[in-house]
């Protein structure tokens, strides 16, 4: 019975025990090919096994079905920035940016992509953006602090990086990335 093999895929994910929940979704995806749920979860199982191309099959074929869904535009395009290939994953957070602008954690990946291919006055925007959205975004607050140090602005990086402490006091990268830059101002 197909609910049963997906329900027993669910339990056995939450068990973390991976390959016996991919069986189950497997055989749902036999009996019911265009099951995305079965697809998507399966998905996470190869993307959490570090099986990046199976899971981005899976992740593609729900994307086929469900091309508004902006969390698979993001789980493509994260894969895609850990494969090395920021300017498709670029094309994947613009997309879910198109369907859902007010998301910071979109601008914030497209920010690492564009960054990853050298864009840096883009990457600054997405990252402005993200923190537009969320200003408690800390890894935002984190991007942006290291390039706005790495292109001259230490004024900008240490407004950045003393957000992060106001976020998190015991942030440690924060201290010493501060700590970094009051060294290179000499203070």
């Amino acid at each position: 019975d197909v609910e049963a093999h997906y329900n027993m895929g669910v339990v056995l994910e939450k068990q973390n025990r991976l390959e016996e929940a991919a069986a189950h979704y497997t055989e749902v995806l036999r009996i019911r090919p265009q099951d995305t749920d079965s697809h998507n979860n399966l998905g996470d199982i190869r993307n959490q096994q570090g099986k990046f191309d199976e899971a981005l099959r899976h992740y593609t074929d729900v994307l086929r079905l469900r091309p508004s869904d902006t969390g698979l535009y993001n789980k493509i395009g994260t894969i895609l920035g850990h494969q090395g290939n920021p300017g498709e994953a670029a094309k994947y957070f613009s997309e879910a940016i198109r369907l859902q602008p007010d998301n910071a954690e979109m601008h914030f990946n497209l920010g690492l992509a564009l960054e990853q291919q050298g864009y840096f006055k883009d990457a600054i925007e997405k990252y402005s953006k993200a923190l537009q959205l969320n200003p408690d975004f800390e890894k935002a607050h984190y991007n942006l602090g290291i390039i706005l140090a790495r292109h001259g602005d230490a004024d900008g990086s240490v407004r950045h990086f003393s957000e992060m402490l106001r976020i998190d006091p015991d942030n440690e990268k924060a201290h010493y990335s501060l700590g970094v830059n009051f060294a290179r101002q000499g203070k």
